[in-house]
């Protein structure tokens, strides 16, 4: 399994529609993002629509991607 990405590590940020998982401070947990940028900076569009909106204001704090998918469905 991946190590936690800091998002203020610049050098290290996912690619443009990737699927990651990252963390939401305020919430304190995972949740599974789309990532993408526009002119203001990066936008972190969750997959599953839950009881909240999730906008910049939502402090995603660190991030990691997916783990590998199985080889076989067993």
């Amino acid at each position: 399994m991946s190590e936690w990405i800091s998002v203020k590590d610049k050098s290290k940020k996912p690619k443009i529609g990737e699927i990651v998982v990252a963390w939401i401070f305020k919430q304190k947990e995972p949740v599974c993002v789309r990532y993408n940028e526009d002119k203001v900076g990066p936008i972190w569009m969750e997959l599953i629509e839950v009881d909240r909106e999730m906008d910049r204001e939502d402090l995603i704090t660190h991030w990691m991607p997916l783990p590998k998918l199985p080889e076989k469905n067993e």
